[in-house]
């Protein structure tokens, strides 16, 4: 008579810093195909700055770049894309997960009572995207500034091009011509909006998946669960960050001159309206929805291996 051995498989376990690495790996792949629509955004959010009326359409846009331009135009900017997710991406997922890890009064507060480490309340999720978004973006801030810039570039006249060669060179450049403090020129905005983009994004991705997984039945680990997940996302970050962004890119971009990130925002109001504020609000909601699939995606992915071998 043969004995059936049978092995106890273990149980896949989440650390702590697998969503460093899964975040950041996420966002980079998903930025190396919403690059060229993220610098559609950009050029449209610069276009008719201060002037009523005035915004381009995004086809017209994108064929302008590619004609003038060419593919590696629509690249323009890349190597300050992958350095931005590199700081940005992984410290906000990481430290999202660290302190959703140490919610504990935030929910005695709320009278919501947790069994596992990375569950929390509305209030937890929402305080944790918050301060991981801006402790993140202020790491970031210098490959934003460099971002914005290259992807501007095409867009502006010979005499104000800066022609960084990559993300080190406009580093170094900025820091020689106008100091190191330059570097940081644009960070309340840059803030501002990373706190908005990351407690919207990581919290309506969460909710919104364990809503289709308990009132719908959809399985936690299927791609369609990430999918349909990662599209209500894109919609809520899109709507909630653009004003934000729109202010955060001419700060940076520095063609026109404003005081301060208030003065950006009253003469953008007073020039061209509300409406200003979400020049760029189709491509931004066009970047981020296959921003949002492949970034998921992949790192639920990654997490999950992670978690089995790690």
């Amino acid at each position: 008579k043969k004995m059936e051995l049978t092995e106890e498989q273990p149980e896949p376990k989440t650390r702590l810093w697998h969503r460093f690495v899964s975040g950041g790996l996420g966002d980079m792949v998903a930025c190396c195909f919403s690059h060229p629509m993220d610098l559609v955004k950009v050029r449209l959010q610069i276009s008719g700055e201060l002037e009523a009326n005035k915004s381009g359409r995004i086809i017209p846009t994108f064929r302008a770049i590619y004609g003038t331009e060419g593919f590696r135009g629509l690249y323009q900017g890349i190597s300050a894309s992958l350095l931005r997710q590199f700081l940005f991406s992984s410290n906000r997922h990481g430290l999202y997960g660290v302190l959703l890890h140490f919610n504990g009064p935030i929910d005695k507060l709320a009278g919501v009572t947790t069994t596992d480490k990375f569950e929390g309340s509305l209030a937890a999720r929402l305080s944790s995207g918050i301060l991981a978004g801006a402790l993140a973006s202020v790491l970031a801030t210098p490959a934003d500034l460099v971002l914005v810039r290259m992807q501007a570039d095409g867009g502006l006249e010979s005499a104000h091009k800066r022609r960084y060669k990559n993300v080190f060179d406009g580093i170094i450049k900025i820091v020689r011509t106008e100091g190191i403090s330059q570097l940081w020129r644009g960070c309340g905005p840059m803030i501002v909006r990373s706190t908005l983009i990351t407690s919207v994004q990581l919290t309506t991705y969460d909710m919104v998946k364990r809503f289709l997984v308990s009132h719908y039945n959809f399985h936690e680990e299927r791609v369609s669960t990430y999918i349909l997940s990662s599209i209500v996302t894109a919609f809520a970050a899109s709507l909630v960050t653009s004003p934000v962004d729109v202010v955060k890119t001419r700060m940076m971009n520095k063609q026109v001159l404003y005081s301060s990130a208030i003065d950006c925002t009253w003469k953008t109001l007073k020039y061209e309206g509300p409406f200003g504020f979400y020049k760029g609000f189709l491509p931004t909601f066009m970047r981020l929805t296959p921003h949002n699939i492949i970034l998921w995606v992949t790192m639920e992915n990654v997490q999950q291996a992670l978690s089995r071998y790690a």
